[in-house]
């Protein structure tokens, strides 16, 4: 059973993991555009 956790943790994390990353690298971006 904590096997299914494991997945549904790593589910939930990786994609916001990745959504945290790509908002990082537009907030980055935009901060260079308004230089």
């Amino acid at each position: 059973m904590a096997g299914v956790w494991m997945v549904v943790a790593l589910d939930t994390a990786i994609p916001l993991a990745i959504a945290f990353r790509i908002g990082l690298r537009v907030k980055s971006d935009f901060a260079m555009c308004e230089d």
